[in-house]
């Protein structure tokens, strides 16, 4: 959607300079161009807009308002630019897919929480050489102790010397190839489908994508399949499964993937007789998969043990399956190879950033 410059109202034309809340809670928004004719944008003005995919702010923008994001679970990526000089309390809160963010030069003011829950966040590239005048809670649980902060060379001392940016885990040096470019609202716009995820459900493999009326690409290699020449072959009963999500005029998606593993697990069952139990094995699937360097595994199986390893035999973290899923969050970087320990059984798996 592209916001118009300017309204007719009563024969008289007049310039939209600010962006009420009059959007939100649009569930039906996936994407907005603001006009350059746009200093402001309030309080929450796309708040709770759920599909919202994409936002394009022109440098006329001085202010971003209180709530303007919150809730846009979507949005994968933001880009503030350099006129903005404040943005407000919970402008970002919770938009849970954002995983980058660039906070233009002439940021002067964060409020409290602007960017909390945020849980993806992977990277911030802030370009101000001054450090802003920042509340300490502005990343509250968004896991930025796993990411990276891009600054201008002359100022990481500065960042490294207050909260809450000192608390990132790597702070690096911003050069001119790392700053992501605000799109020009006269190119036209270029759509691409979301990551698909991955879920094991009632026996079957269940992709599902938040861009609308996809279709599903997806390759499963069973790591079984093969010529053996020995007397005793080991099965693994291990599947390796790809998907991306591919829909006419837009980019196709990156590619999921999963490694779906088959185990024996014991159950003690209970008849409506106390002194009646049976105890039985049987195989259950188990599916792990791996988003952001999180390592997400389901299964049947509760209380199931979890530990995630390096190459090296290093731990990167344990948890046991609750509800179904345990969620390790870890440090290690992309394309390097987790050892993900399911009770007895171990697997490997890529770690990806997508």
């Amino acid at each position: 959607m592209v916001i118009p410059a300017s309204v007719t109202y009563n024969g008289a034309e007049y310039s939209v300079t600010n962006i009420g809340d009059a959007f939100s809670g649009s569930n039906g928004l996936t994407s907005v161009t603001i006009p350059n004719s746009v200093t402001s944008i309030e309080n929450s003005a796309f708040y709770g807009c759920s599909r919202l995919i994409s936002v394009t702010i022109p440098n006329s923008v001085t202010s971003i308002g209180g709530s303007a994001f919150y809730g846009c679970i979507s949005l994968t990526s933001i880009t503030i630019p350099n006129s903005v000089t404040s943005i407000g309390y919970y402008a970002f809160q919770n938009c849970s897919s954002l995983t980058s963010v660039s906070i233009g030069s002439g940021v002067k003011n964060i409020s409290n929480q602007a960017f909390a829950s945020c849980k993806e966040l992977r990277d911030i590239y802030c370009l101000a050489e001054t450090v802003p005048d920042t509340d300490n809670d502005v990343f509250q649980e968004s896991y930025i102790e796993y990411a990276t902060l891009h600054v201008p060379t002359t100022s990481i001392d500065a960042y490294k010397a207050v909260q809450p940016w000192k608390s990132f885990m790597e702070i690096k040096s911003l050069t001119g190839e790392d700053i992501p470019v605000t799109p020009d609202p006269e190119e036209p716009e270029v759509k691409m489908c979301a990551t698909p995820t991955i879920a094991f459900v009632d026996g079957k493999l269940k992709f599902s994508c938040s861009t609308e009326d996809v279709e599903y690409v997806s390759e499963i290699k069973d790591t079984d399949v093969g010529r053996f020449y020995d007397s005793e072959v080991s099965l693994s009963a291990t599947y390796e499964i790809s998907v991306y999500a591919t829909k006419a005029g837009w980019v196709d998606s990156n590619v999921a993937t999963a490694i779906l593993v088959w185990g024996t697990a014991t159950f003690t069952e209970t008849s409506s007789v106390e002194t009646s139990v049976r105890v039985q094995s049987r195989e259950v699937p188990t599916l792990v998969t791996s988003h952001r360097g999180t390592i997400k595994v389901q299964s049947q199986v509760e209380g199931l043990p979890i530990a995630i390893y390096s190459t090296d035999g290093k731990l990167h973290g344990s948890s046991i399956v609750s509800n179904g899923q345990a969620t390790v969050r870890t440090n290690l970087q992309a394309g390097n190879i987790a050892i993900v320990k399911i009770g007895d059984k171990a697997v490997k798996v890529v770690v990806n950033y997508r």
